[in-house]
């Protein structure tokens, strides 16, 4: 997701599945993400970012939003006990 739109984003730990959600949202409804990755021709002129989304995600994906844009989603794996880890860093 590129451009001069304004970007929402957000992050979701789900301990249950041991997934992390990411999701990125705009409000710009000419582009719409390609259903998989473009290849990783070097002379390619966009979609490198979906490449380095795909790599790590368990699956993702998009979906519209209304009245305009888009949001892209994915989710991916993370070890048993991260999520214990990560709030001893932060103290909760």
């Amino acid at each position: 997701m590129c451009g001069s739109a304004a970007v929402r984003s957000s992050v979701d730990l789900d301990e249950a599945s041991a997934l992390v959600r990411i999701e990125v949202s705009d409000a710009a409804a000419a582009r719409r993400p390609p259903s998989a990755p473009p290849s990783s021709a070097p002379e390619g002129g966009s979609g490198r970012g979906l490449l380095l989304v795909d790599a790590p995600a368990a699956r993702w994906g998009w979906t519209p939003r209304h009245p305009v844009g888009k949001t892209v989603w994915a989710e991916v794996g993370v070890p048993a006990g991260a999520g214990d880890a990560a709030r001893a860093r932060v103290g909760r």
